[in-house]
């Protein structure tokens, strides 16, 4: 199995850093190999531009999309590792998913005039966390929302079976809390993956 993971957070000491540092871990003792795309730390340019948009629709792909595209062929398992700010993913994991889940690779329109997912087979784990507490998102269905656009309107939508795990107001636990969200998201790749 070969796993890529996509991981888009600022600050090498966050949460979403041990969160990395953690599903490494777990693949290594699965025996998975894995390549990971630090997004932040590669300066991945999330801006899809116009004429960007017109080379894609004629098939011409910039080589930095094509080698994403490429790993993510290669790929039987991706992890997407981000924080959910402003209740989506960061600008960075956002572009690179609008930049490299583009039509013709990741969907495309079938002659009956629907659109269809192109990554089937593939499997998805989707690690987000955010400071929302409990008690406002329950209030507002936040948690359920979220959960059904990740794993159905962006990576359902390209075909992927989705496994989303959301870790909730990881600035305001302890550290053992934070440790238990850890311990489920090893847990959750000894048991799923």
């Amino acid at each position: 199995m070969q796993a890529l993971i996509v991981y888009a957070h600022p600050n090498p000491r966050s949460f979403n850093a041990a969160i990395l540092k953690t599903v490494q871990e777990e693949l290594v003792n699965k025996g998975i190999n894995y390549r990971v795309r630090d997004l932040y730390a590669r300066r991945f340019n999330p801006l899809l531009t116009a004429e960007e948009m017109e080379k894609i629709d004629a098939g011409h792909i910039p080589p930095d999309i094509a080698a994403e595209q490429r790993l993510i062929t290669e790929a039987d398992l991706l992890i997407f590792i981000s924080p959910i700010w402003w209740s989506s993913f960061t600008t960075m994991m956002h572009g690179y998913i609008s930049r490299v889940f583009s039509k013709g690779f990741a969907y495309g329109t079938a002659e009956a005039g629907y659109t269809m997912g192109c990554l089937g087979g593939k499997r998805l784990l989707a690690l987000t966390t955010c400071g929302v507490t409990n008690e406002n998102g329950e209030n507002t269905e936040y948690f359920t929302e979220l959960s059904d656009i990740i794993r159905h309107h962006i990576f359902g939508f390209v075909g992927m079976e989705v496994i989303h795990k959301n870790f909730i107001a990881v600035n305001f636990v302890s550290r053992d809390e934070r440790e238990k969200m850890l311990e489920e998201i090893r847990s959750t790749i000894r048991q799923e993956i």
